[in-house]
């Protein structure tokens, strides 16, 4: 079974599919019919903004994605907590996004939570919670 999608499709290399956060147990299950084809999580959309993309195949780390949108984090372990810009993360701990874009939506609470791993110049690299 571990063969079958190189079966039907010779010339696979690559499989581009989310499965991080609560869908890796899918994309574990798809690995017996992939075996070792790597699957690359893609981009991480949400209903607000295009938040991120995966750094690397068979990686759940993902790096903020340049979209226009204005991003802030409210911490989940912290009652009454304001919500923190990205040079004011800290590493390892979970946070809900919050979204203000250009269609409308000001300090939008999504229902998606990030888990940052590092906040570089440019960007932030993050796991999905």
């Amino acid at each position: 079974m571990r063969d079958l999608a190189k079966t039907l499709w010779p010339h696979l290399e690559r499989i581009v599919a989310f499965g991080a956060g609560e869908y890796y147990e899918s994309t574990a299950r798809m690995k017996q019919f992939t075996g070792n084809i790597p699957h690359n999580n893609g981009y991480y959309y949400t209903e607000e903004t295009i938040y991120g993309k995966a750094v690397a195949d068979d990686s759940d780390l993902f790096e903020t994605f340049p979209s226009g949108s204005f991003h802030e984090y409210l911490p989940l372990n912290e009652n009454n907590a304001a919500t923190a810009l990205s040079t004011d993360t800290k590493s390892g701990i979970p946070y809900q996004l919050v979204v203000t874009n250009r269609a409308g939506l000001y300090r939008y609470v999504t229902d998606h939570m990030v888990c940052i791993q590092e906040t570089q110049m440019d960007k932030i690299l993050f796991t999905i919670y």
